[in-house]
């Protein structure tokens, strides 16, 4: 990963000061992208809401488009998994979203919030903030536990590559990430791996070519 990424924000560091993101941990406003995976309701024909249809390729893997929504009148999500996959037991998921009325800092602070707040239940739940100056780009990658709506454990890493962009000719916010997960007793070896796994994936994300959101007028 290129070394114009620069590092600002981890979750066992108190950080009153940072490159572009100033007090990582505080509230941020409006609605933030990535407020966390398989969130969205799959539809029957998973509309493209946003001129991005797939399939989106990363790692050599294809992914299609398998659901989209609209939560509010700015915000636009969707999410693309590899052929074989479900919503509710993928192991690896791309998400594409945007939000209007959000710049890249209050976007980040806000999932940050998000993960500081759900610290206090999940101890796994662990982060790390880059920006790059250049771009006004931000990456943030995290780890989380929780449980299916079945009741099945499971351990999920995200990472999060936060665009500067405009909707309606403000400024807004894209989101472009990559979810993993694993369950039951796949979960032991999936944080192990996670050492090697992590680099990896985080700079497939940073290098990767942003796909081109389009949203009807």
């Amino acid at each position: 990963m290129s070394r114009r990424w620069q590092t600002v924000c981890k979750a066992v560091v108190l950080v009153t000061a940072t490159v572009s993101l100033t007090a990582c941990g505080a509230a941020g406003t409006g609605t933030a992208p990535g407020s966390g995976a398989a969130s969205v309701a799959p539809t029957p024909t998973a509309p493209d809401l946003i001129g991005v249809p797939g399939p989106l390729s990363l790692d050599g893997i294809d992914h299609s488009l398998a659901a989209s929504s609209k939560p509010k009148p700015t915000y636009y999500r969707q999410e693309y998994l590899p052929s074989g996959q479900q919503l509710d037991s993928y192991q690896r998921m791309l998400q594409v979203e945007l939000v209007g009325g959000a710049a890249v800092a209050d976007a980040v602070k806000t999932q940050v919030t998000a993960l500081d707040q759900r610290k206090k239940t999940d101890p796994v739940v662990n982060y790390d903030v880059r920006v790059k100056q250049e771009t006004g780009e931000a990456l943030l990658d995290f780890v989380l536990a929780g449980k299916t709506q079945a009741g099945e454990d499971f351990i999920e890493w995200n990472v999060y590559r936060y665009v500067p962009a405009t909707l309606a000719g403000k400024k807004a916010t894209q989101l472009y990430g990559l979810s993993l997960r694993a369950y039951g007793k796949g979960r032991e070896d999936f944080l192990k791996n996670l050492k090697q796994t992590r680099p990896k994936e985080v700079n497939a994300v940073a290098l990767a070519q942003v796909p081109k959101v389009t949203v009807p007028a």
